[in-house]
């Protein structure tokens, strides 16, 4: 940071105030009337207030006055505060773009939107930061848009591949039998340009650790003759399934999300089923289902996070991923072996890449979705700070901040004199039938239409409300009652899976964005946002019905 001269001044009105570098930060006459006035023009009501520049506080103690309980983020490289303030106030000292993404990314969620608000002539004394900050908010509100687009995408393959997984699910086994089974090292392989260099050590050791593949990562290795121990996959998608055709293997165990593509179940011998963390709401629905406890693993967008998570879920031994790369390394996509491998020319290319610190320090070209799965990876690290034996053995491609970054064959050599304990599972005593599965299912039809009731009678109240023009107390009553049966018949289905888009969607971008907003544009707001809510919600019921009635039919001609 270039040098910084403060001067402390007294205003007219008596209040301190300060200058930086001749730069003044508040009024020189009335420092708190005029912070009082800007936030009138900046104050966003329900976004998160991201403020660079805190000066005296004047600005932020009035943002706090005007807010009701928004987040409220205070960025200053050279300031800090002495009072205590609000939980909901954090407060940044960062100037590096990364740390500084890495601050807004733990505090701005999926559903949640956010707002700038820059303090006089701070973009002027720290121009420098005021870019980073710009890029580290555009970063961010890209990778979130990215997850809203999947799971809003997603989720009817998602509810499809749920609901015919629990077939399978009712034959195979929870994850949690290979709950901490053994400490032999895991190899984590994932499908990045650098795996392709390390096949041949792996070929070399392949007795001495349990290799776990990271989704299409499986044909690179196959193609090598090298089979896994596990394949993991979490992929909802149809074109999943062709990383999985005729690869050849036969000891190769299954570890699949429970919203993975279900037809993928049928490559494989023995499998084993877990449900991930945003979908733990699925756990009582499953366990009611399958009669014994499921595991439930953090991870993230991508399989390669699922495939650690498993990693540090079966084993005490030392972690090695490779692969990793998050980036073009050497222009390529993938590894040798993936279908999906392509030669990319970023000169010509039409698609916007990014330079970032690469593994040995150098820069390397990535994307937004590839930054989005490294500061998942990066929070998996940060939430795993208990295990120190995790490696990133990838040897190219992006630097992944919280792993110690060693080569493969140094891995290979610490654990090649190391005893391991034998793997075993833990069994579970568990009587699984299709009988409970089919009863539980017809029960959830009806559910759907009881649900599927409630939502048109909601529907035909709004429509009411919205051609007389007002919220009468006799109508709200009956829309909270009716919510109320709603939350009751969507109990212990899967449901969740369809309706948290919607809610999503419903909460983002109908909130309150004016606190002078006028009365008629409010109820036209309102309205709008409950038409879209059970519109939705009728659209999800009729799918799920038509979902799960072909699995009846299914199972009933067994």
């Amino acid at each position: 940071m270039k040098d910084i001269i403060v001067e402390e001044l007294i205003s007219k009105s008596g209040e301190p105030t300060l200058k930086i570098n001749n730069y003044l930060l508040h009024s020189k006459y009335n420092p708190k009337k005029e912070a009082k006035l800007f936030v009138e023009k900046q104050y966003k009501v329900g976004s998160i207030l991201i403020l660079f520049g805190y000066g005296c506080g004047y600005i932020l103690e009035e943002f706090i006055k005007q807010s009701s309980d928004e987040k409220i983020i205070v960025i200053d490289p050279y300031l800090s505060p002495e009072k205590k303030y609000p939980s909901r106030v954090s407060f940044i000292s960062e100037t590096d773009e990364q740390q500084i993404e890495k601050e807004i990314m733990q505090q701005v969620g999926m559903e949640e939107n956010c707002y700038l608000v820059i303090s006089p002539n701070y973009d002027q004394i720290f121009k420098e930061i005021y870019t980073n900050i710009l890029q580290a908010i555009k970063n961010t509100l890209f990778i979130n848009k990215v997850y809203e687009n999947t799971v809003v995408g997603s989720s009817m393959d998602w509810f499809r591949n749920y609901t015919n997984n629990l077939k399978y699910a009712i034959e195979d086994n929870s994850l949690v039998q290979l709950e901490q089974i053994t400490n032999k090292p895991v190899v984590v392989a994932s499908g990045g340009p650098s795996l392709t260099k390390q096949l041949e050590l792996v070929k070399q050791h392949r007795d001495k650790f349990i290799l776990i593949a990271s989704g299409s990562t499986v044909r690179s290795l196959a193609r090598e003759n090298i089979e896994p121990d596990y394949i993991v996959s979490i992929d909802g998608s149809e074109d999943n399934l062709q990383h999985f055709n005729k690869i050849g293997l036969t000891n190769a165990k299954f570890i699949y999300g429970m919203q993975s593509h279900f037809e993928a179940r049928k490559e494989f011998n023995d499998a084993y089923y877990f449900l991930q963390a945003y979908s733990q709401n699925l756990q009582p629905h499953l366990e009611d289902i399958t009669q014994e406890p499921v595991a439930i693993l953090l991870g993230g967008g991508s399989v390669a996070h699922f495939a650690l998570a498993i990693a540090t879920y079966i084993s005490t031994g030392e972690i090695a991923l490779i692969g990793q790369d998050l980036a073009y390394t050497d222009g390529l996509s993938h590894a040798q072996g993936n279908k999906r491998q392509e030669n990319i020319d970023f000169d010509n290319s039409k698609n916007s890449y990014i330079k970032t610190k690469g593994y040995y320090g150098e820069d390397v070209y990535t994307d937004y979705p590839f930054l989005s799965m490294k500061k998942t990876f990066e929070g998996m690290r940060a939430q795993l700070k208990d295990r120190e034996n995790i490696f990133n053995c990838t040897e190219g491609g992006i630097y992944l901040e919280g792993y110690d970054q060693v080569t493969f064959k140094k891995f290979l050599e610490k654990n090649a004199e190391i005893i391991h304990v034998q793997n075993y599972e833990n069994k579970l005593n568990t009587t699984k039938t299709y009988c409970n599965l089919l009863n539980k299912l017809q029960l959830e039809i009806n559910q759907l239409k009881e649900a599927q009731t409630v939502v048109e009678k909601n529907l035909r109240l709004v429509n009411k409300v919205k051609d007389k023009g007002v919220f009468s107390q006799k109508s709200l009553t009956a829309l909270n009652k009716n919510d109320k049966k709603l939350k009751r018949a969507f109990e212990n289905t899967a449901m969740f899976i369809l309706t948290a888009p919607i809610d999503l969607q419903v909460q983002k971008y109908f909130s309150e964005q004016d606190t002078k907003e006028h009365q008629k544009k409010k109820f036209e707001r309102v309205i709008k946002q409950n038409l879209t809510l059970y519109q939705g919600y009728i659209l999800a019921i009729e799918s799920a019905k038509k979902v799960i009635n072909d699995l009846i039919k299914e199972l009933e001609s067994l």
